[in-house]
């Protein structure tokens, strides 16, 4: 049974991520996304090894930096 975004129901929408069973890659789900014309909403995943989680881990944390209230300056 599915929810009205495709989703297996109880299952949220929020971004998913799982481990391969070899634990070489990680396998990022995101919400599914509704196209016009599609009859079922679209359903994208990302595989990424270590080097690539590291990557984006370095990314997102330079992009929250920039994110905080500048230093007070006295």
């Amino acid at each position: 049974m599915t929810d009205d975004a495709g989703m297996p129901s109880g299952e949220s929408p929020a971004l998913m991520c799982e481990v391969s069973e070899d634990r070489q890659t990680a396998r990022v789900h995101l919400p599914p996304i509704r196209l016009a014309r599609l009859p079922k909403p679209l359903r994208l995943y990302i595989d990424m090894d270590a080097e690539a989680v590291d990557d984006l881990m370095q990314q997102l944390a330079e992009v929250r930096a920039q994110m905080l209230p500048p230093p007070d300056r006295h």
